[in-house]
Order: C-alpha cells, then sequence, then structure tokens
C-alpha cells in the first residue's frame, strides 16, 4: 500500500516544503485500522479515478485526431511566444482555419472579448472594462499574453512593459 522505505528517504535527504512532519510522525500516522466501509468507498474511488482518467486519455487522443487536419496551423500557432499546445488547440477550436468573417485583428479581438468598452457621455469618460466575449479563447489569449511577457530575447516583454 505504501512504500515505507520511501517515507523514511523523505526524512534523510531533501524534504520538500510542504512536507512538515518527520519521518516517525507519518509512520505513527500510518497505525490504525480501515473499516470494511472504508475500504469500500477508498476502492470504490480509486476505481473512479481510474475510469475518470481513461476517459482524459480517450479525449486527448479525439483531439489529436482532429487536430491532424490543422497540423500546420497548430505547429505555427505553437512558434508564436507564450502559445504552447494547449492554447494553441483552444484557439483552433474556436476561431478555426478561416478567419474571413473578420475584417480585420481589432474585429477578431473584439469578438474574443479582450478590447475595453469605451463609455462617454457629454465629452466627459466613464470607467471602462473589458466587454464579454468567448470566454474561452479570452482566457487562452491573456494566458498566452501573461506566458509571452515573461520569455526573453523576443522583445515582447520589453513591449508588456512599455504599456
Amino acid at each position: 500500500m505504501i512504500n515505507l522505505a520511501s517515507i523514511e528517504q523523505a526524512g534523510t535527504g531533501k524534504r520538500g516544503y510542504r512536507l512538515k512532519a518527520t519521518p516517525k510522525q507519518i509512520l505513527a500516522s500510518l497505525d490504525g485500522a480501515l473499516s470494511y466501509n472504508d475500504r469500500f468507498l477508498m476502492a470504490m474511488n480509486m476505481n473512479l479515478l481510474a475510469s475518470y482518467q481513461r476517459e482524459l486519455i480517450n479525449l486527448e487522443s479525439r483531439i489529436y485526431e482532429q487536430l491532424e487536419a490543422f497540423s500546420e496551423l497548430y505547429h505555427r500557432l505553437q512558434a508564436i511566444p507564450g502559445v504552447g499546445e494547449g492554447t494553441a488547440q483552444i484557439i483552433i477550436a474556436e476561431i478555426g482555419s478561416d478567419v474571413s468573417p473578420f475584417p480585420d485583428a481589432h474585429h477578431l479581438a473584439s469578438w474574443a472579448g479582450l478590447c475595453p468598452g469605451s463609455y462617454e457621455s457629454a465629452g466627459k469618460k466613464h470607467g471602462t472594462h473589458t466587454l464579454p466575449g468567448n470566454k474561452y479563447l479570452k482566457t487562452a489569449m491573456i494566458t498566452a499574453a501573461m506566458a509571452a511577457k515573461s520569455t526573453k530575447q523576443t522583445g515582447l516583454r520589453d513591449f508588456y512593459w512599455r504599456l
């Protein structure tokens, strides 16, 4: 069930910052008995976890099958700093390969909900906020921007800090 040697090794070597108990305290906490119901519930939860993991593998394989048609676009998107596999998958899923419905990049950014609203009345500017848009694409683009701002040697980091 639990490898006691690994617990003892955790106490002798470098322990993670999350492990605050000593190996003796951990071994003492393992002393006890599980009832039949506890073992049944643990087994049921482990089976559920295994089935969820199998379904995730099935979903990932299905995603990769559908991405084969967009292989070139998928790899070009990943070449952009801050855009990884998951972000590229979301961009393709939400926008697709055909961006002709959007006259320019500003319309696409507005549709994604990345443009701030402009509230002005009688020449006075009131508070602005970003408008609602495609929440999956918006989240993916913001995540990519946050990752791109920390990349070095691309110029995107300097551009971010100039804003």
